[in-house]
């Protein structure tokens, strides 16, 4: 065999080698993505049971780190953190500010933020239940919420990006909206709740200034939420994004 023919074999040995290896790592690549995708529908429900949803301007990554094998108070500290980065804050900010999703809310919003960077927080927390409320039922029109939320999360493929940001933001209003049982003194939710705060039965000096956070942040999350009214074409489906 001649040293052409020879170079022209072992070239083809190391690419042959080369392409093994690409596939070995696709077939490893995808036969996780799955798992991974189970895991963080599972950080956003668990996200959410302790008050916050996904931020949209973060990567998934970003949001296992702030929530995973965290309690509440060590999730706050979290979220805190990373809206005390003044780009974080900002873009927030921005988004409820400029979204016609709140349009009508927009003077009520921006004396929350007026309060909030004032140190008057809970000035701002029954507004926020208001505007979260009234924007959830201005997306589904005359559709019941919980239901309207269920069909929507049936027409998002598992596996699908947006889905762990859906559901952070549905167990997040299924939480803060849980009935409020007035008759016993010990009662009250671990986390804020809308009942509690717009029925007059809360003591205020329970609220914090993460609270008012955790609401401006599921407001956030939300202006990426758009629901489908059942009839609606093809192009007015349903989507996360802006």
């Amino acid at each position: 065999m001649d040293e052409s023919k020879q170079k022209q074999k072992q070239f083809f040995f190391l690419l042959n080698e080369q392409l093994e290896k690409i596939r070995k790592e696709i077939r490893e690549m995808f036969s996780n993505i799955d798992e991974q995708f189970d895991t963080m529908e599972k950080i956003a429900k668990w996200g959410a049971k302790n008050g916050w949803t996904f931020p949209p301007h973060t990567t998934m990554q970003e949001c296992y780190d702030m929530i995973n094998g965290k309690k509440q108070s060590e999730m706050d500290k979290e979220f805190e953190k990373h809206y005390g980065i003044s780009e974080n804050y900002e873009a927030m900010k921005r988004k409820l500010l400029s979204n016609t999703l709140y349009s009508q809310w927009k003077e009520l919003i921006e004396d929350c933020f007026d309060n909030y960077e004032r140190g008057r927080y809970k000035i701002s927390i029954p507004s926020l239940f208001l505007i979260l409320e009234g924007t959830v039922f201005d997306i589904v029109k005359d559709q019941d919420w919980k239901k309207a939320f269920k069909q929507m999360g049936n027409r998002l493929d598992h596996g699908s990006i947006k889905r762990p940001m859906f559901i952070s933001v549905k167990e997040f209003i299924y939480n803060a909206y849980s009935y409020g049982n007035f008759d016993s003194a010990t009662a009250r939710p671990s986390l804020i709740n809308r009942s509690w705060v717009l029925h007059g039965r809360d003591d205020i000096k329970e609220w914090k200034k993460v609270d008012a956070l955790r609401l401006f942040n599921a407001l956030y999350s939300l202006s990426f939420l758009k629901l489908q009214k059942e009839g609606e074409t093809d192009e007015q489906k349903n989507c996360l994004g802006d």
